[in-house]
Order: structure tokens, then C-alpha cells, then sequence
């Protein structure tokens, strides 16, 4: 496993080139910091959301509440738990595009976990607009 501390001389050749500047901390921390891994999540999380809870869909959501083993090194973090006015749980997942790859993970989950949830969703980015599909 490679260190992630510098050498004195990677330090010195740091210093040298950019003075007492601290390295800048990486998008990916930059983006936690507000509690949300991405910019779509974030969108959906502060505007599409509240919405819902606003027009009475909704009464409650919470972001990456937990995480689930699906199988041995097979873990899977729902973007978004949604209680509807019913009180019937709903996962949102969240995408800036459409994939193959999550569909097969999420179906897994769909079929592990269908006594708990009443619903599972993806909901994706495309031209400007949030369209919802139903995993």
C-alpha cells in the first residue's frame, strides 16, 4: 500500500515552487464537506426533495442513511430514503446519465430487500430535466 505522506524532499520541492500554500484538498472532500458526494445528488437533495415535501408527496428523506452487504465485498449505499405521506419507504438513486452497470446492483437489492421498501428508483439528469425510472 503506498504512503500518503510526502518525503522531506517532496516537501522542500513543494514549498520551493509554491511557498507556505497548503496542497489544495481534492474535489471529492471539497464536495463531502456539504454532505453530498456529487452535484446531482446535491440538486435532488436541495430542490427536488423539498419540493415534494413542500406539495405534501412526501413527509420525510435522509441522505446515504446507511449501508447494506449485498454479498461478500458487495456493498451498496442508497442515495436517498423517502418516506411518502402513506409512510411507505421509497430508494432514490441518483445519476447524472444512464448506465448498464448499476441496474444488475440495484435490481439485487430490489429483489434482497422488497419486504422493507415499497419502491426503488433512479432518478437521472438528462437534457436539463430530472426523469424518475422504476428500477
Amino acid at each position: 500500500m503506498a504512503s500518503s505522506h510526502w518525503s522531506k524532499a517532496q516537501y522542500e520541492a513543494y514549498i520551493a515552487k509554491h511557498g507556505n500554500q497548503k496542497p489544495e484538498e481534492s474535489k471529492t472532500y471539497r464536495q463531502r464537506m456539504d454532505g453530498y458526494r456529487n452535484k446531482w445528488e446535491r440538486e435532488f437533495g436541495e430542490h427536488v426533495l423539498p419540493c415534494l415535501v413542500r406539495n405534501g408527496g412526501i413527509l420525510w428523506y435522509e441522505y446515504e442513511p446507511f449501508k447494506i452487504k449485498l454479498a461478500k465485498s458487495l456493498y451498496i449505499i442508497p442515495d436517498f430514503v423517502v418516506m411518502r405521506d402513506d409512510h411507505r419507504l421509497l430508494i432514490y438513486e441518483v445519476k447524472g446519465f444512464k448506465r448498464a452497470t448499476w441496474s444488475v446492483k440495484w435490481k439485487v437489492f430490489k429483489e434482497k430487500y422488497r419486504m422493507i421498501f415499497e419502491g426503488f428508483y433512479v432518478a437521472v439528469r438528462e437534457s436539463g430535466k430530472w426523469n424518475v425510472y422504476e428500477i
